[in-house]
């Protein structure tokens, strides 16, 4: 069961953000402009107001009788301001809300708000899930946490409004973007109701003329079927339709030409290479071989290095590296021994890789080097000096550069005309810049030529003519509050940023202090290598005879002497039999309750087994399964560099946690609340009282 504080955060962080249910999304012909500013707040539950507000006045002024002076219907004072009771009051309708069925409270058909008249088989009544709710309400404690959740989203407003992030270009963009989103997804829940959802009229004559589809299915038993079907169709002609009525009842001017730009001439395009030639040099390339071992966390650094230190020594020992490659390499093309299917520019792996390779002489190979986030042994096929590239040859490169230049150009002179405009209102190519701006670079690519600019701003003209039909039905009205809900959760999530996550970095010294603290939680378990035959069990009881026959031959030749690898490699029905059933990465015994409980028979099968010993057969996922364990460490002590990604993190979030608690203090200093108990006292009384609430 939820705790009292969960409930109420809960409540709070359903305010102005509740989903539709019923609906399939409408996809309105445009792109989505993302607000960089806020982007997270939809995933992130709002940090300081949700997770704060109920929790950091464990000291404030509480249990005080109000001075002389004050109202009595003032339950607490801050920062200069009041909550009285009728405030606290309309917090409270406003959580009723949000509990499931709670609604029903606020007012009965019969008695009005007077519950106390109303008998349990009455429809106001049917809301046994919301007893603890109205236990909350009842109790001096949770109204506490409401009032101080109450005071931090004021502080909040108020210190948001201090450092001037509302006043940010940027952010003001970004909030137009939010309000217009909901306005749009409103129309699109609107549409649902009052146009797009069949009637049923419409659900039985689709039944009468599809009934050789459903075959004698009673109605009943297909009508959600057809509404599901019917709605489907109306949606895909719904929006489109509608956006061409409003283009025929609006007055649209358009001046594509301000984005048009004059063919660059070949004059203009050989000035511009012949002053910008080294943009069109050729650097270095190799063609190369490579085995490369990826760290990561089935491979750390220091088994990454050694792995590639023995595939070295078979490499020296005669091994072609082709085989080696194929047993050692974590590379894609490793099944090609190892060889790149293109040539390499130098710069574009990084000066360490750059270091090593390009110094090699043709035919050699390299020694075991570190570059990234892996280690690489490399064989150096071919080389190729640098080139100046001819005009011919980037022709079309240079002719894209002249027609971006010619057109940054332009529209930097055109920025202030109007590109189109709906009923008189202008949107200049300024407006158009911004918004392309905020595209993804997918999409700015896609929009790149002229013709599809030209398709970009009809779409542009579409959304603010949906937008104009939300006015015109009063959404804008309606979703006032959501969207200043939205406002204030992404203005606090930037001021959460700049205040928190901004302000925490660390040293590697403070990671080692970290790890040598915290050493017990950094444990590698025990693991295995393996490598295994997999046969597959079949459907029905004759495949599964032939399975269980086939895999006690291959036990049996195994026994007998031959080679896991052979017999894999006859036998298993597995990617792994070409390569004699190995896999390269470890498995690891699990420490977690849930697999010590429930087990995983395939790992219980294998931690059995001792270094060379192989299994009988065992069945695991409709497949039966012969394993060897091919190499097996203990559990042991992780070193910092191979914990060491992993103590970053966790010691991030214990550096956020303290930055957390250190704003705790600061909004607390800011806030100067005092709680008046005798007032808050009478509200309980109150809400006992008053059948509205019972």
């Amino acid at each position: 069961m939820k705790s009292k504080r969960a409930k109420w955060q809960e409540g709070w962080e359903m305010e102005g953000r509740e989903g539709k249910d019923g609906c399939a999304e409408l996809s309105f012909p445009f792109p989505t402009f993302h607000f960089r500013e806020g982007r997270a707040i939809m995933t992130r539950v709002l940090p300081i107001i949700l997770c704060l507000g109920a929790a950091i006045m464990v000291s404030v002024g509480c249990g005080d009788k109000k001075p002389e002076g004050i109202d009595e219907n003032v339950v607490a004072t801050f920062d200069g301001n009041v909550i009285t009771k009728a405030q606290l009051k309309d917090e409270l309708m406003k959580r009723l809300k949000h509990f499931p069925r709670c609604d029903k409270h606020q007012k009965c058909p019969t008695h009005g708000f007077n519950h106390s008249k109303c008998v349990e088989t009455e429809p106001c009544e049917q809301h046994s899930d919301c007893d603890e709710l109205h236990e909350q309400l009842e109790n001096l404690e949770s109204l506490k946490e409401l009032v101080k959740a109450m005071v931090m989203k004021e502080t909040i407003k108020k210190w948001v409004k201090e450092k001037g992030i509302e006043r940010r270009e940027n952010v003001q963009h970004g909030l137009k973007h939010i309000a217009d989103e909901v306005n749009l997804s409103s129309l699109h829940v609107k549409a649902h109701e009052d146009k797009i959802n069949p009637d049923e009229i419409e659900v039985r004559q689709y039944y009468e003329e599809n009934l050789e589809k459903y075959r004698g299915k009673p109605f009943e038993e297909v009508k959600h079927e057809i509404e599901n079907t019917l709605r489907k169709k109306k949606e895909e002609k719904y929006i489109p339709k509608l956006i061409e009525e409003l283009k025929k009842n609006a007055v649209i001017t358009k001046n594509f030409d301000l984005l048009k730009v004059e063919e660059p001439t070949d004059s203009e395009l050989q000035q511009y290479y012949n002053l910008n030639k080294d943009e069109y040099r050729q650097p270095q390339r190799v063609k190369i071989q490579q085995i490369k071992i990826k760290i990561d966390a089935d491979t750390p650094e220091e088994e990454a290095k050694m792995k590639a230190e023995e595939a070295l020594v078979k490499l020296r020992s005669g091994e072609t590296f082709e085989t080696v490659a194929r047993q050692f390499s974590d590379e894609e093309y490793a099944e090609d021994g190892g060889k790149a299917p293109d040539y390499i520019a130098k710069g574009s792996l990084g000066e360490e890789f750059d270091a090593q390779v390009f110094s090699l002489y043709k035919g050699r190979t390299s020694d075991v080097f570190k570059a990234g986030d892996s280690y690489y042994i490399v064989k150096l096929l071919d080389k190729k000096g640098e080139e100046q590239r001819s005009f011919y040859e980037v022709r079309e490169q240079v002719k894209e550069a002249v027609t971006k230049e010619k057109l940054k150009s332009q529209l930097e002179i055109n920025k202030n005309e109007a590109l189109f405009s709906i009923h008189g209102k202008r949107y200049t190519v300024s407006d158009f810049q911004r918004e392309f701006a905020e595209l993804s670079k997918a999409q700015q690519q896609r929009y790149a030529s002229f013709e599809a600019k030209k398709e970009l701003i009809e779409q542009m003209i579409a959304k603010e003519l949906l937008l104009e039909e939300s006015h015109d039905e009063m959404l804008d009205v309606e979703n006032k509050e959501q969207i200043e809900a939205l406002k204030e959760h992404i203005l606090s999530d930037i001021l959460h940023r700049e205040e928190v996550d901004e302000k925490i970095d660390m040293t590697d010294d403070e990671a080692k202090e970290y790890y040598s603290k915290n050493k017990e939680q950094y444990m590698q378990p025990e693991r295995a290598k393996i490598s295994y035959i997999r046969i597959g069990i079949g459907t029905n009881e004759d495949e599964e005879k032939r399975a269980k026959k086939k895999a006690t031959e291959a036990y049996n030749r195994i026994n007998s002497g031959e080679t896991f690898a052979a017999v894999a490699g006859e036998y298993s029905e597995d990617w792994t039999a070409k390569r004699g059933g190995q896999i390269d990465k470890w498995i690891y015994q699990r420490q977690d309750f849930f697999h010590a409980v429930a087990g995983c028979a395939f790992h219980n099968n294998v931690f059995r087994l001792k270094e060379g010993e192989v299994s009988k057969p065992f069945e695991y996922l409709h497949s039966l399964y012969i394993v060897k364990v091919t190499e097996r460490e203990e559990k042991r002590q992780q070193t910092f560099e191979e914990a060491k990604e992993h103590v970053k993190v966790h010691l991030a979030a214990e550096k956020h946690q303290k930055r957390v608690a250190e704003l705790e203090g600061e909004l607390y200093n800011r806030s100067k609340l005092t709680i008046y108990d005798d007032a808050l006292a009478d509200l309980v009384k109150e809400n006992k009282a008053v059948s509205g609430l019972r």
